[in-house]
């Protein structure tokens, strides 16, 4: 990869142990920034220098790079240690949700409710949205869901308005069919 202008600076200065460059430049290469082009891979190693600086939000954005494959490759054990160390460590609650996630892909259901359910309470909207769909598609516990999709939909977040418009749509989770609301 190259790196162009005052990222040059932001570099040097992230490998001398300023965290706040080290997520800068990952930013830059996450999104794409002036002459950087978008390369997740390198966004990847710049959010790992930063978790590993005590940055708990890079260990959750770099689990979750791992997790998603979007650097073109996944691995669940080193998602894992990412978001061990960003959720135990550092007490990043995205990070626990990431770590909910990995629970939940290697089989632990218990686990990764126990994650989510916490990272939920602590303010994860991420959290918030693998708890809400673990009680909204079983119909047995989908009225539990509601509460949470109608705080995730007024705080503007998609999915729990996709949600709560598929309630109303479908007429599920303890509300009456309502196409109008469902639309609105």
């Amino acid at each position: 990869y190259t790196i162009y202008g005052v990222a040059i600076k932001w570099d040097l200065a992230c490998r001398q142990g300023n965290t706040a460059m080290c997520v800068q430049v990952a930013d830059a290469y996450a999104g794409g920034l002036g002459d950087i082009t978008a390369d997740m891979r390198v966004a990847l190693g710049f959010y790992n220098m930063a978790c590993t600086q005590g940055d708990g939000a890079s260990c959750a954005r770099a689990a979750a790079i791992v997790l998603n494959g979007s650097a073109n490759f996944s691995d669940g054990d080193v998602a894992k240690g990412l978001a061990d160390r960003g959720c135990n460590q550092l007490k990043n609650q995205d990070a626990c949700a990431v770590l909910a996630q990995v629970a939940g892909n290697s089989g632990d259901t218990a686990q990764a409710a126990s994650l989510a359910d916490s990272s939920c309470a602590k303010g994860a909207d991420e959290g918030c949205r693998q708890k809400a769909e673990t009680l909204y598609t079983n119909t047995a516990t989908a009225a539990q869901a509601l509460p949470l999709l109608q705080t995730a939909c007024a705080k503007k977040s998609a999915w729990g308005c996709a949600a709560l418009a598929d309630a109303y749509f479908r007429g599920y989770a303890g509300v009456s069919e309502d196409i109008a609301t469902a639309k609105g």
